[in-house]
C-alpha cells in the first residue's frame, strides 16, 4: 500500500509537470544490460505517458560460494571437554570398526539462488529527463539462497547416521548386525557409555527461543530400555508427541541430525512479490548518440526478516536463539534486515 501511494503521487506530479507538452506512448524502445545486487541482467524500457516510462526486466544472481562449519557433538552435559571426550571415542571405536577416521565438523557451502523479474514505473521530474524516481516490484521465487554440506562431508554425515542406528539399537537390545544367522552384539561397555553418557549424535546449531509445537502426530522408532534397570521405556510405535503438543521446549538444545540421504541442508526464503522504491539517473555517452548509461539506487522490501529453514522444518532466524559459529553472525544480521539494498549499474541503447 505504502509503494503503491507513492507510485499514484509521482505520477501525478509527472502529470502536472508536462501537461501540454507533446509525446508518443510507446515511441522508442530502451534495450538496456544491468549489474550490481541484484545479479546480471537484462531489460526493456519504453514511454507510456509524457515523462513517465514504463521498464521490465528479468535478473540471476551468478553463482559464488561461502564456506561455513558445524560442529559434530555427542554428550548429554554442557562441559566441552567431556563432550570431546566423548566424541574420541566414538571415532576410535568406529576406526577400530570399519578403519573410518571420522571429522568432528562439518563444511557447508552457502550460495545464493536470487532471481527476479522486475515491473517498474519511472518518472522524470526534470525537463531534461536524466534523473528519475521509480516505484514498483520485483517478482521472484521464494528460495534466494540455500546451504548443502559440501560432497567429500557426506562420509562424515554417514558416519553420524549410522552412530545414531548404533545407538538405537543398543536401546533396543538389537545385534550390531547379523552374519549367517550369527548375531555380533555391540560390546557392552560400548553400550552401556552410548545410553548413560554419550547419546545421540547431531550438530548442536542453538537453542529453541519458544516453544515449538508438533504439527502432527510422532511415534518412537525403535525400543528404549533403561540402560541401568533394563526395562522397557517405550516401545517401538508409542505416542511420542501428539499432534498440537509441545515438541520441544524454550530452552531445549536444536540438535540438527542429518537426513537418511546423509546430508545437512538450510534454505533462505522470503516473499515471492517484493515491493521497490527509488531513484535513479540516466545520460547519453555523446551528445547525438543513442547509448546510454545510468545507474539505479532504491531498496526491494522482502515483507519482514527473512526465514533460514533447515531440512527438518526449523527456522533458524525465528525458532532459535544463540545460534552458534559464523551460521550465528548471519542470522543476527539477518534478524535486523527486512530490506535488500538495491545499487544497478545500466547500459542501454535506444531505438
Amino acid at each position: 500500500m505504502k509503494c503503491r501511494s507513492i507510485a499514484i503521487m509521482l505520477m501525478y506530479a509527472s502529470t502536472v509537470y508536462c501537461t501540454g507538452q507533446d509525446w508518443k506512448p510507446l515511441s522508442t524502445c530502451d534495450v538496456g544490460l544491468t549489474a550490481g545486487s541484484t545479479g546480471l541482467g537484462v531489460d526493456v524500457a519504453m514511454p507510456i505517458y509524457r515523462n513517465i516510462q514504463v521498464r521490465a526486466g528479468a535478473m540471476f544472481m551468478p553463482k559464488f560460494y561461502k564456506t561455513m562449519n558445524f560442529g559434530v557433538e555427542v554428550g548429554m552435559t554442557e562441559n566441552a571437554e567431556t563432550r570431546q571426550y566423548y566424541m574420541d571415542n566414538i571415532r576410535q571405536f568406529i576406526h577400530g570398526f570399519i578403519n573410518y577416521d571420522m571429522k568432528d565438523n562439518v563444511d557447508m557451502q552457502g550460495e545464493p539462488t536470487f532471481s527476479n523479474a522486475k515491473l517498474l514505473i519511472d518518472v522524470f521530474p526534470l525537463s531534461n529527463k536524466h534523473w528519475h524516481l521509480t516505484a514498483g516490484v520485483y517478482i521472484g521465487g521464494r528460495t534466494v539462497a540455500k546451504a548443502k554440506n559440501k560432497q567429500e562431508e557426506i562420509s562424515t554425515l554417514m558416519g553420524v547416521n549410522m552412530y545414531n542406528e548404533l545407538y538405537k539399537k543398543a536401546a533396543a537390545r538389537e545385534p550390531m548386525f547379523s552374519v549367517n544367522g550369527m548375531d555380533v552384539d555391540i560390546p557392552d561397555h560400548f553400550v552401556s557409555a552410548m545410553l548413560e553418557y554419550y547419546g545421540e549424535m547431531a550438530i548442536h546449531l542453538g537453542d529453541f527461543d519458544h516453544d515449538v509445537i508438533a504439527t502432527e502426530d510422532i511415534y518412537w522408532d525403535y525400543d528404549y530400555y533403561d540402560p541401568r534397570t533394563s526395562q522397557l521405556i517405550h516401545a517401538k510405535g508409542d505416542l511420542r508427541c501428539a499432534k498440537g503438543d509441545v515438541l520441544y521446549h524454550e530452552g531445549d538444545a536444536y540438535r540438527m541430525k542429518p537426513t537418511e540421504q546423509n546430508e545437512v541442508i538450510a534454505r533462505a526464503r522470503v516473499n515471492a512479490v517484493r515491493p521497490y522504491v527509488g531513484f535513479g539517473y540516466n545520460g547519453a555517452l555523446s551528445r547525438n548518440g543513442n547509448t546510454y548509461i545510468g545507474f539505479d539506487m532504491g531498496i526491494m522490501m522482502w515483507g519482514g526478516s527473512p526465514s533460514v529453514i533447515t531440512h527438518d522444518g526449523i527456522d533458524l532466524v525465528k525458532d532459535l536463539r544463540d545460534v552458534r559459529g559464523k551460521v550465528g553472525d548471519y542470522v543476527k544480521l539477518i534478524k535486523k534486515v527486512d530490506a535488500y539494498p538495491v545499487i544497478e549499474l545500466r547500459i542501454s541503447q535506444k531505438f
